[in-house]
């Protein structure tokens, strides 16, 4: 079963870009988010580009979790090529 997946650039600036689903206008996080919750069986894997400190992809995962059921597979990768940004990152 393929997973549900989004990649989140490092500008992280088109993340509020609006894009059209079905008609509707919303935000990339949004639609994203409107898919997510219309695929119920499927895992979630969220890509972090440019993970920095890791907070988008915290309230990323807080934001997924008030969508999904319980135990549904939700894994984030976190790609930073930063030195000073690890230790924050490993801790989140």
């Amino acid at each position: 079963m393929a997973a549900l997946a989004v990649l989140h650039v490092a500008a992280k600036s088109w993340s509020g870009q609006q894009v059209a689903l079905r008609g509707t206008q919303l935000t990339v996080v949004d639609a994203f988010l409107t898919e997510v919750a219309a695929a119920a069986s499927k895992p979630v894997v969220v890509i972090d580009i440019g993970a920095n400190d890791g907070l988008w992809s915290k309230k990323m995962m807080q934001r997924l979790r008030n969508i999904t059921h319980p135990g549904r597979p939700i894994d984030f990768m976190f790609l930073e090529p930063q030195q000073q940004f690890l230790t924050k990152l490993a801790a989140r």
